[in-house]
């Protein structure tokens, strides 16, 4: 998600000095883009309707400070 003048919007982890993105995992029985609309609505307080985002693709990182954890991301604009 993007703010007004183009900066990505992240959030900062929590227990953590590390910034990310919005995101989470899903609620029973909840689809990738219902989980991305909640979360950016939880996290950012953002009303996002669904026609409005667009999958990019798969990212992969290093958790940020969980030591041996890979995160495996869909990626949205």
């Amino acid at each position: 998600m993007r703010g007004s003048g183009g900066s990505v919007l992240t959030v900062r982890k929590y227990n953590s000095s590390s910034w990310i993105l919005p995101g989470g995992k899903p609620e029973k029985n909840e689809s990738e883009r219902q989980t991305l609309i909640r979360e950016l609505r939880e996290e950012l307080g953002a009303l996002v309707p669904s026609s409005s985002l667009a999958f990019r693709g798969i990212a992969v990182a290093p958790a940020s400070n969980e030591r041996d954890t890979t995160v495996i991301a869909s990626v949205y604009d």
